[in-house]
């Protein structure tokens, strides 16, 4: 994570990156957050996990969220 990054990137690079370890899992969640079966998730079109990525940054709670996870990636860049 980089010093000036949107909310939308970071939730976009910490969703990707989550994807490498957990794909079945962040597809029934975002699925979840959809309010959809994971079945009706991988139907929609191809950006639409970008596209609720982007409506959930409007969130405050998922700011704060990823507030949170950036100073953690940080804290644990600078252990390394």
């Amino acid at each position: 994570i980089k010093e000036g990054m949107t909310d939308q990137q970071i939730g976009l690079l910490f969703l990707t990156s989550a994807l490498k370890y957990a794909e079945k899992e962040i597809r029934e969640l975002l699925a979840s957050i959809a309010e959809m079966t994971p079945e009706e998730f991988d139907k929609q079109p191809f950006d639409y996990p970008l596209d609720l990525i982007d409506e959930l940054t409007e969130k405050e709670d998922l700011k704060l969220f990823l507030e949170k996870a950036q100073k953690l990636a940080q804290k644990i860049q600078n252990k390394q």
